[in-house]
């Protein structure tokens, strides 16, 4: 196999599809990096980590059970990825130098650029290499696929530098964990400063205050005209420490958190009740029975996102009344030339949730608009691809 074979392998087949394929053939690419992290997540069983979100994302994706790195250290991990080859072999295992590549050997992103895809990355390289020419179309802070020309498929990584091992060596710190409670591997000295340090490396995983737990119509509603990350800096718009308990709590179902979860129902900010409405419904029948007055009553929340959740629960697992009720009142919002698109997308999948419970509702179902005049392109594919797969599931 030539090197630049040995690069391509690293995309998994990506790239044996010709330079002439259609942008829509190639899968949009999101390739998120938080740095210095092993197995260090609810999604491993780690019970001391607060990784909701990251646990999620694993339980709807793939999770790796068996994996290495081919060298375990910054800039050398970073050339074996760029390059698809062991740093050793290209004599790239030092840290911060800077070696001529082979002939016929590319940084991946370029390979991806030749086929059309537009490369970001933001912002981190540090690769112990030189580079062969131009990687990526951008590289920077600014750097987003939002900036592609239109219809092109993107490839745009996006690097979380607040977990590096750097970050534990910062004082004074606030402690989110208590460093009696972490375990300490075999292979470091059980002293208190080292459970100081494991304990702050748990609090940087938990500090980048992921915009996740705000549902995609709410966080768009709260940022208005601005960035999404503004909230983040914002306590009062994202109070995230509140948000994030009650998301905890509805995503951890062995708690007998029912209770708990219908106080959240009246909470103030929209977000909480949402979590709280999420985590009757993961729950099941036997919680959506027991808190069945209080999710009534959220069926006239403010927030649509809050409606939704709720009107999913009753129509899901509450009586054949409820679940004509939460029928009609998902179509009403399903609509997408009376509704915001992502207030729509979101009534459309928990409809598409209620399978043979939307009996009934078919004709009323394929009268819905399909697409909103001014629908930006790449959003236009969203609800009719959604009203085909509850049609078809009803057929």
């Amino acid at each position: 196999m030539t090197m630049r074979l040995r690069a391509v392998s690293l995309l998994l087949g990506l790239m044996v599809l010709a330079p002439s394929a259609l942008a829509q053939e190639r899968p949009n690419i999101l390739w998120l990096s938080s740095e210095d992290n092993g197995p260090h997540l609810g999604a491993y069983g780690d019970r001391f980590a607060d990784t909701p979100h990251l646990d999620r994302l694993a339980d709807q994706g793939q999770l790796y059970l068996h994996a290495w790195s081919n060298a375990p250290v910054c800039a050398p991990a970073r050339t074996a990825i760029i390059t698809g080859m062991y740093p050793t072999a290209l004599g790239a295992q030092h840290m911060r130098s800077q070696v001529l590549l082979p002939d016929g050997v590319p940084l991946f992103p370029q390979l991806l650029r030749e086929v059309g895809y537009y490369a970001t990355n933001n912002a981190k390289e540090d690769y112990n290499v030189v580079k062969p020419g131009r990687v990526w179309d951008e590289s920077s802070n600014e750097a987003h696929y939002r900036n592609r020309p239109h219809g092109a498929p993107f490839f745009a990584v996006f690097n979380l530098g607040i977990t590096h091992e750097s970050s534990i060596c910062r004082r004074s710190h606030e402690a989110v964990h208590d460093p009696a409670g972490v375990r300490v591997p075999a292979y470091h000295p059980d002293t208190p400063e080292v459970r100081q340090d494991w304990a702050q490396y748990y609090d940087r995983i938990h500090a980048t205050r992921d915009l996740g737990f705000l549902p995609e119509p709410e966080m768009l509603a709260r940022a208005g005209d601005g960035a999404p990350f503004d909230l983040t800096r914002d306590p009062t718009r994202y109070p995230f420490e509140t948000i994030y308990e009650v998301a905890e709590l509805a995503t951890r179902l062995e708690d007998d958190a029912t209770d708990q979860l219908v106080e959240a129902l009246g909470h103030a900010d929209a977000a909480v009740r949402y979590w709280g409405a999420v985590g009757l419904l993961a729950r099941g029948a036997s919680a959506v029975g027991a808190a069945h007055a209080a999710l009534v009553r959220a069926l006239d929340d403010p927030s649509p996102t809050v409606r939704i959740a709720a009107v999913e629960a009753l129509g899901r697992f509450g009586s054949p009344e409820d679940a004509d009720a939460a029928v009609e009142r998902l179509l009403a919002l399903a609509d997408v030339e009376t509704t915001d698109l992502f207030t729509t997308v979101m009534a459309l999948n928990a409809l598409d949730y209620l399978d043979r419970r939307a009996e009934g509702a078919e004709e009323i179902i394929r009268s819905l608009p399909r697409v909103r005049e001014g629908t930006r392109q790449q959003y236009r594919i969203y609800v009719p691809q959604l009203l085909d797969k509850i049609l078809a599931d009803l057929d």
